[in-house]
């Protein structure tokens, strides 16, 4: 597992983001843009009302919370969408997955732990 310095790039829906992560191997520096799932939780689709308020809620959670994000990746790999599975946390080192869940924006989904 590793962790990152990371950049929100975009918000797509209550547990799917797009990421710039920032890397760096001695004097080398670059950003890749990465779409991430947020491990553990799963909100409900988009097409819905609930959909509609989980995205609007993490992404008036990510503007309340300026400063450097990072990313926790977990696995070796990117799901069938492409998306890397990662626990978000903000700059106060809130787990941005678990302020979902006791939130009610999300339910946990034990089939992509965090």
């Amino acid at each position: 597992m590793d962790r990152f310095d990371v950049d929100i790039a975009s918000v797509h829906d209550g547990d799917t983001v797009t990421l710039n992560v920032k890397m760096a191997f001695g004097r080398v520096r670059e950003t890749i843009t990465v779409p991430i799932r947020m491990g553990g939780i799963n909100a409900p689709e988009l097409a819905t009302d609930a959909g509609k308020a989980a995205l609007k809620a993490l992404t008036d959670f990510i503007a309340a919370h300026p400063g450097q994000f990072t990313a926790q990746s977990y696995g070796n790999g990117a799901d069938k969408y492409g998306r890397w599975l990662a626990t978000l946390y903000a700059p106060d080192g809130t787990d941005v997955c678990a302020w979902m869940l006791t939130n009610g924006w999300a339910v946990p989904d034990s089939g992509r732990a965090a």
